[in-house]
């Protein structure tokens, strides 16, 4: 016959009327201060995610992720370490790696319209089974957006997808989360942090060039991380705030780990990824305005100057294959376009920038021929 089995925690919960339903507000240090005994000294974190995965919630894994960052970002110095600290450490690095994907292969990534989860669905629709398990945190997995115009808006996730093979999600807690099981992925061949099945700190693996890459990203969601968490808490002035403050301080202290990994030597300005298919409040963390000025020279930059004219943002037009680039060239040009190496025939008034998304030069080039008959 089986029994209860009682979790044993060095931090004691005091707060609370017996008898009754309670708020657990001590749940990060409670966590912190579980007892193991000596049950985990040999167990690896892949057999603690065995172990663990079966909470009986499908939003237990977007919450072991803020768990993770918060408990990683403000241990209980009270309190020895967890047996789960090895299980955070892995779902830290997999926070990290697949934010690594976002910022550096942007066009493998694909991002899902957006699961709603009405909670006034069927009994036995999944979706809304999912979406009446939020209970009180229906509003910060909604879009704030449209929840402030309609009382009755459902809460929603995006699904995030790597060449069309699932990986993870979205979150209101940690901006992004992985699947449990993502181990049979294909074309990862080229992703040296994914190894044994599973996304990893992409730090130790990265080149210089990818470095500055994902500096850039992770500097700008940071940039975005207040405005992110008050959208969030947007309908919370009667309610607790969420609180991302381990999220907020795991990412920022990881653009100074970029940074002083470079020595310091990386750009504050250049192209972001843009990923226009999120809805807010993924808009708001992930927005990537990137405005770019035109010097009296008629040269470019993204710094601005004395004299400098605006151009706006063009993260949008350069993130598309649907858009080509043109313009005119006088009979007088002393460097001629047609010398240059982007150019679509000898004799052409008119010289183009082509944005090929295409596996070779030659189907793209087509293609763009095609276009233009």
């Amino acid at each position: 016959m089986s029994k209860a089995l009682l979790i044993k925690s060095y931090t004691t919960l005091t707060t609370g009327t017996q008898g009754n339903w309670n708020d657990l507000n001590m749940a990060s240090s409670y966590i912190q201060g579980i007892q193991t005994g000596k049950i985990l000294e040999d167990v690896s974190a892949d057999k603690i995610a065995a172990l663990i995965s079966g909470v009986p919630t499908p939003w237990a894994r977007a919450k072991l992720f803020k768990f993770a960052l918060g408990t990683l970002a403000n241990p209980d110095p009270a309190i020895s370490n967890s047996g789960l600290t090895q299980y955070y450490e892995m779902l830290h690095g997999e926070w990290r790696g697949l934010l690594a994907l976002m910022a550096l292969y942007s066009d493998r990534i694909r991002i899902s319209k957006p699961v709603i989860m009405n909670a006034k669905g069927g009994d036995y629709e999944i979706a809304s089974a999912f979406g009446r398990m939020l209970f009180n945190d229906k509003d910060i997995w909604s879009n704030q957006d449209v929840l402030a115009k309609d009382p009755d808006a459902q809460p929603y996730i995006h699904l995030l997808y790597y060449k069309d093979q699932l990986i993870g999600g979205t979150s209101p807690l940690t901006g992004v989360f992985t699947g449990v099981n993502y181990s049979n992925l294909n074309g990862m061949n080229d992703i040296s942090w994914y190894r044994n099945g599973k996304l990893e700190d992409p730090m130790p693996y990265l080149s210089p060039d990818q470095l500055q890459k994902l500096y850039l990203f992770v500097k700008n969601m940071n940039g975005n991380l207040d405005a992110f968490e008050n959208k969030v808490n947007l309908f919370r002035q009667d309610e607790q705030r969420i609180n991302i403050d381990g999220f907020k301080s795991m990412s920022r202290d990881w653009e100074s780990e970029i940074l002083q990994k470079a020595h310091g030597n990386l750009r504050n300005m250049g192209p972001i990824p843009t990923y226009g298919a999120l809805s807010c409040p993924f808009n708001v963390l992930f927005c990537s305005d990137v405005p770019v000025y035109m010097k009296p020279d008629f040269t470019f930059t993204y710094v601005n100057g004395t004299d400098y004219q605006k151009i706006g943002d063009i993260q949008n037009l350069l993130s598309s294959d649907s858009y080509v680039l043109g313009w005119a060239e006088d009979a007088e040009q002393r460097q001629k376009r047609s010398e240059a190496p982007v150019y679509t025939g000898k004799g052409s008034t008119f010289w183009f920038y082509v944005l090929f998304h295409y596996t070779s030069f030659r189907d793209g080039y087509r293609h763009f021929q095609e276009s233009l008959c």
